[in-house]
């Protein structure tokens, strides 16, 4: 995440032109977005992390993920 910050610093300062100064704005946007996504993910795969609920034994007593 630290990585991101150089180039996202270099996009703000100069200010760039009109078109160019809304960029910085959608990249924090699109990270943003993707670090809620992730903590939703991975909050989700927490939930489900019951043994039982992803393991069926089949009527031979194979075990079936």
């Amino acid at each position: 995440m630290l990585v991101l910050l150089w180039p996202l610093y270099n996009s703000v300062y100069p200010i760039p032109d009109f078109p160019r100064n809304l960029w910085p704005y959608v990249v924090i946007g699109w990270i943003f977005a993707g670090a809620v996504l992730m903590r939703a993910r991975t909050g989700l795969v927490l939930a489900n992390d019951n043994p039982k609920a992803t393991i069926r034994e089949t009527a031979v007593g194979e075990r079936r993920i």
